[in-house]
């Protein structure tokens, strides 16, 4: 799930920025999702819900699970999308219905549901 590739529109989001996120929420917990459509690589960071707020950690499990739990797999994906949001392209916010079920699915599978 964890793309490394250096290719990116994303534009808004600098290497500071990755590595301060890096540093707040450690380097394993920051992830890269990317999608190539129409011949370009569109990416974003976000951030595992994984931390020291516990209580936050389990109400965005239990969410996601819930969702899942009723075949809303795009739904959980794009929850969890918004949840852990640190930076990137905004398309992966609605703009591009291909690129923001793409991340929602990556999402999904990001936490093994």
């Amino acid at each position: 799930m964890e793309d490394k590739n250096p290719q990116s529109n994303a534009a808004t989001t600098t290497e500071k920025q990755i590595s301060e996120w890096k540093k707040k929420y450690g380097k394993d917990n920051v992830i890269r999702l990317s999608v190539e459509a129409d011949g370009q690589i569109f990416a974003c960071y976000v951030v595992k819900p994984d931390g020291k707020d516990h209580a936050r950690q389990m109400s965005i499990y239990q969410k996601a699970f819930s969702l899942m739990q009723q075949n809303k797999a795009i739904e959980a994906g794009q929850f969890l999308l918004n949840e852990c949001w640190l930076g990137g392209d905004e398309v992966f916010k609605g703009t591009n219905a291909k690129i923001q079920v793409s991340a929602c699915m990556k999402m999904v599978e990001m936490l093994g549901f």
